[in-house]
């Protein structure tokens, strides 16, 4: 466990022990363990660590790939940009992309809404992504409303993502850019 301030470790200890002292009880340092504070279970099932150790095993492996496949959409999807049909992730020169995610702006909420019906279609299944924080239930019950982002309320309604993940094989890949330029040249 890794805590910044020094006072907040005991505490920080009794939280993660479901909010009981069990580990002062391990260690001798009380007679028996009772709850002391809120807490939960923040472990996970062994059949999830050994998911995760082998993904870590192979990271330098699955980074690369990631990496592939978002160059390759970056690249394919330029002719798309030229003709002022949609917008790709920008990347200062300074900066590297993780490859987490793919995503397109499209130029209004309409057009993102057509493309992704026509590759759902086509059995491409492309997302938008999250609704605007202030949007939610709880932005809203916070007193936000419509209008008062009005650039994220934009780019939210034309961020369209691509498939994206590591298993995601070159020519899936083809087919999907394929299926956004034929969208297109309809």
């Amino acid at each position: 466990m890794i805590v910044n301030k020094p006072e907040f470790m005991q505490r920080a200890e009794i939280v993660r022990e479901r909010g009981t002292n069990r580990s002062q009880f391990f260690r001798g340092e009380v007679d028996a363990y009772t709850w002391m504070d809120v807490g939960s279970s923040y472990l996970m099932s062994d059949l999830l660590a050994a998911f995760l150790y082998a993904q870590l095993e192979n990271m330098g492996q699955i980074t690369r790939q990631r990496n592939e496949i978002w160059d390759f959409y970056q690249k394919a999807l330029i002719p798309l940009v030229n003709e002022g049909k949609l917008r790709l992730p920008y990347v200062p020169p300074c900066c590297e992309s993780n490859s987490h995610l793919f995503y397109i702006i499209l130029p209004d909420e309409e057009i993102r809404d057509g493309l992704m019906q026509y590759l759902k279609k086509e059995n491409i299944y492309a997302v938008f992504h999250y609704v605007p924080l202030h949007l939610s239930a709880v932005g809203r019950s916070m007193g936000y409303e419509e209008g008062q982002l009005p650039i994220t309320e934009s780019l939210s309604g034309r961020l369209l993502r691509l498939p994206f993940y590591y298993e995601l094989t070159r020519m899936e890949q083809e087919r999907i850019v394929d299926q956004i330029f034929k969208f297109f040249s309809r």
